[in-house]
Parts: C-alpha cells; sequence; structure tokens
C-alpha cells in the first residue's frame, strides 16, 4: 500500500523544465464577425482563457498528447475540438460558433474518455448547479430534485438524501473534488455535507458504475465538479446574496480568484442561516432551523507536462431535528436535539503527460466530526470517520481506434465512537480495486467494455457483552469482488 501511495506524491517533484506549447487562434460567427469574451477551456489542464474583443485568443503552458478544447458563449452553440500537441508546437485555429438552434451535450467530466453524452454508453446527465441555485433551490438535495429520476428524503430543508432509481445511502457515492466523500451517508438524517456554493455542476450517474468509482457504486454516482478558477491573467471578484422569504434565510457568498500564467488561486467563504419552514397554514415546523458556515480554497500549477490542483473545504452545520412537542423557541438557533457536524475535505490532483499517454493522480483525506445532541449536556452520538483516498490512472497511447485505461484505486477508513450510543461500532477498513476499460470506435458505433477486482478488509472492535442491546462482535473478514461491463 505504502509503494502506491508514494507513487502519488512523487509526481508532484517532476514538473520542472519542460518547453512552452502555444495554441492561438480567432473565433468568429457565420457571419465572419468577431465574438468576444468566449470561454475557451482545456478539460484536462484547469486552464481557461476568455477571447479579447478582435475574437483573439492565445494559450500557453499546454500539455503535449491529445487535448479537448471547449468554446462556450451564451446563445452560441458549444464547440469541442480535439488537437494532439508536441514539444514547442504553435498552432493557429480559425474557430466558427454556430446560434445555438438547440442544446449540444457538455463534455462529461465523469467520464473516463470525456465524451458527449451522446458518445457515452452509461447514463450520465449533467446539471449546472449554478443556474438552479438562482432558481431558489436551498440546498444540493433539492438542486438534484430538477433532474428526472431523481428523488429525495429530506428530514427538514437541511437534510435532504438523493435517491436514484429507488437506491440511496452506501449504495450511491457522491465524488467531490475529484475524490470519494464519506461522511455516516448510511443515515437518512445525514446530508451531503456539501454547500451548494462554490459548485460548478454536478453530473448524475443513473444506475451501477462500479468498475470506475468503487464496488459500492450500485445505485449511481453524484460527481460534483468544483467551481472554476478565473480565466489565465485574470483577477474577479464577486458577492452573491440570496434572500428566502419562506424560511426568512440568508446565503453569502464572497469568492475571490486570481490566475496568471502558471499559478491560479481562489478563495471563498460562505454563509447561511434559515429559520423554520412555514407550511402552507401558516404554521411553522419546529426545528427544521439550521446554521451552515462554508470555506473554500484552490490552487493549481500548470506547465506543458504537469498539471497539479489542490483543494480544501471546511464545512460546519449546525441543524436541528424536527420532532413533536417541541416548543417554538428562539428564532434561528437550533433547539434540541441538533446536530452539529464539522466536514474537513482535502483533494490533491496530479496529471503527468508524456508524449502519447498520461498518468493521473488523486489523493484526498475527508475528516468527518458528527454529533447528535439530546440536550446541551447529553451526546447521545458523537463519530469521527478518518478517510483516506487515492486513484491512479495511466491512458495508455492509442493503439488504432482502441483507447485503454488501466488504474488502481482504495481507500483506508478508521471510525471511532465517542458518544453515549454506538449505531455503528469502532472499526477500520481497507480496500484497492485494479481496473481496465478500453473504448473501440467503428464506424459511427462506440463499444466500451472493462473488468474490475476489489479486495476489502474490514475489522470490527468488540463492544459490551455479547447479545446485550448495542454490543458488538469482534469481526476480521476479508472481500473479494469481481466486476465487468459491456456496453455499445
Amino acid at each position: 500500500m505504502k509503494k502506491y501511495i508514494f507513487l502519488i506524491i512523487l509526481m508532484g517533484f517532476t514538473s520542472l523544465g519542460f518547453a512552452q506549447n502555444v495554441i492561438s487562434g480567432t473565433i468568429k460567427n457565420q457571419n465572419n464577425e468577431p465574438i468576444t469574451n468566449v470561454e475557451i477551456s482545456i478539460l484536462d489542464g484547469v486552464i481557461q482563457i476568455t477571447s479579447n474583443e478582435k475574437g483573439e485568443f492565445q494559450i500557453t503552458n499546454l500539455p503535449i498528447g491529445k487535448l479537448t478544447l471547449i468554446f462556450k458563449k451564451a446563445k452560441f452553440e458549444i464547440k469541442s475540438q480535439q488537437i494532439s500537441i508536441g514539444n514547442q508546437d504553435q498552432i493557429n485555429l480559425d474557430i466558427v460558433l454556430e446560434k445555438e438552434v438547440h442544446h449540444i451535450d457538455e463534455i462529461l467530466i465523469s467520464s473516463v474518455f470525456n465524451t458527449t453524452q451522446n458518445e457515452n454508453v452509461v447514463k450520465i446527465d449533467h446539471i449546472n448547479l449554478k443556474q438552479i441555485q438562482n432558481m431558489g433551490a436551498l440546498n444540493l438535495s433539492d438542486a438534484l430534485t430538477t433532474n428526472p429520476g431523481v428523488n429525495v428524503v429530506s428530514t427538514g430543508i437541511s437534510i435532504g438524501k438523493p435517491v436514484i432509481r429507488g437506491l440511496s445511502g452506501n449504495r450511491v457515492l457522491t465524488y467531490a473534488q475529484g475524490i470519494r466523500l464519506e461522511n455516516q451517508q448510511f443515515g437518512e438524517e445525514h446530508g451531503l455535507g456539501l454547500n451548494v456554493n462554490g459548485q460548478e455542476s454536478v453530473e448524475i450517474i443513473k444506475g451501477p458504475a462500479s468498475l470506475l468509482y468503487g464496488s459500492d457504486a450500485m445505485g449511481g454516482v453524484l460527481y460534483f465538479n468544483p467551481e472554476k478558477y478565473a480565466a489565465t491573467n485574470k483577477t474577479e471578484f464577486s458577492v452573491n446574496q440570496v434572500v428566502n422569504s419562506n424560511t426568512q434565510g440568508v446565503n453569502s457568498s464572497v469568492t475571490f480568484k486570481n490566475s496568471v500564467d502558471k499559478f491560479k488561486f481562489l478563495v471563498q467563504n460562505n454563509y447561511s442561516s434559515h429559520a423554520d419552514y412555514k407550511l402552507p397554514n401558516g404554521e411553522s415546523v419546529v426545528n427544521t432551523r439550521f446554521i451552515e458556515k462554508d470555506f473554500k480554497l484552490g490552487t493549481s500549477y500548470v506547465t506543458s507536462r504537469y498539471v497539479a490542483d489542490f483543494r480544501y473545504n471546511y464545512n460546519d452545520l449546525n441543524l436541528g431535528l424536527p420532532e413533536e412537542n417541541l416548543e417554538n423557541s428562539g428564532f434561528r438557533t437550533p433547539l434540541f436535539p441538533s446536530q452539529k457536524i464539522e466536514n474537513h475535505l482535502l483533494s490533491f490532483n496530479q496529471k503527468l503527460y508524456f508524449k502519447n499517454s498520461k498518468l493521473e493522480a488523486v489523493a484526498g483525506y475527508v475528516f468527518n466530526d458528527r454529533k447528535e445532541l439530546e440536550s446541551e449536556n447529553l451526546t447521545a452520538l458523537f463519530m469521527k470517520l478518518k478517510t483516506f483516498n487515492y486513484n491512479v490512472r495511466y491512458y495508455l497511447p492509442d493503439f488504432g481506434k482502441f483507447e485503454t485505461i488501466i488504474g488502481f484505486q482504495g481507500m483506508n477508513q478508521e471510525n471511532r465512537n465517542f458518544g453515549e450510543e454506538r449505531l455503528i461500532p469502532n472499526a477500520k477498513i481497507a480496500d484497492i480495486g485494479f481496473f481496465g476499460t478500453s473504448q473501440f470506435a467503428f464506424q459511427k458505433n462506440l463499444l466500451q467494455f472493462g473488468v474490475r477486482y476489489d479486495f476489502r478488509k474490514v475489522n470490527i472492535e468488540e463492544f459490551g457483552e455479547i447479545g446485550a442491546e448495542g454490543a458488538f462482535q469482534k469481526l476480521d473478514k476479508n472481500f473479494k469482488s469481481i466486476n465487468a461491463s459491456l456496453g455499445l
């Protein structure tokens, strides 16, 4: 296991002294008129720029190999173009954007081959969360229910668990900042633990996705894409304020972004506060109030051979649990019983580019501190969950019309109890999975296939007397599984 972790860290020291590649060009409409402020981004390189008043653009520090350029502007069709670039290449492009007639699919980040939906054999829906937030969604779960086939199980306005085709909880994996988010998601009163601010979009994979995301992904995957950095050599400062009349709620967000040639930086602070939810008859659902504090930090370094992206997210949520016979006292401060939850999410994503291939490694750490309080002096549940994730993929050189990816993925997790009650035992989990997947294009058809092998070790500590309520028996057990996938 240690050698895999060492490989992830080692990639961080391989980024010096590489030549610079340049792509430049002009963007025009069908009448040969220049288009200003077109967003141009490189799919793998966290690189983003905009065209000037003449429709001209120039991108430097490009990764070598096969790249996908995305051109986006409101009221125009999204255009994607693949190019191949080597050392010290200078490429000039003439791009024509057509007026929007119908929406063309976004490029899917969660698809390892970065295709659009009509080129993918797995059903993936793309939702722009910034647009949905402007429609008044209080939390991420509400935003997701705008998509057909996704429902939510909620306890009050602050707790919502997505349900995909009847499955939820541990059967639906959540990915944020490129890593697996673990926050005791087995409980029906345990929400996503992510703030709607700072999320660019979400991709919903409906159905089994065990091959690429782990053997737990039986029901589907929620893949959240974090907010983008500012365009190259740009500085952005924004303040966003949303007011909700029903809950007398406020949602404030302050964001600062700065981007120079190779370095990018982002910092965001969010605050939400809501009173009790009001029913149509004028009564309130007592103790549905909550207060949420959220902080996000991101920094990225880009060269022609190496891309590194570090992100940190801190989320503090204090929320009430609605129960019968509670007196409606106070205003915004949650009553008892309540939950006090802290989430720390760190991720380090690296990409190393070779002439015809690419190595990608992601390491992440999630710390979930969850308390359920019956009164000011009684902590019923107190669980600390620590999770280390890693994911390494190697994109092999194309062989004819074959594209192939191989890799391994794993998790080390520990849960500890400190409260009066125990829902789950003190336990440790270690798992690792090895996978390979290929894509073959012929005529207008696309064939995708792959296989995955997983190994998991579970160690549970003994607690209490055997047979007594709340007792746990000592357990050491290994699990193995093989998954295969085929789609046309």
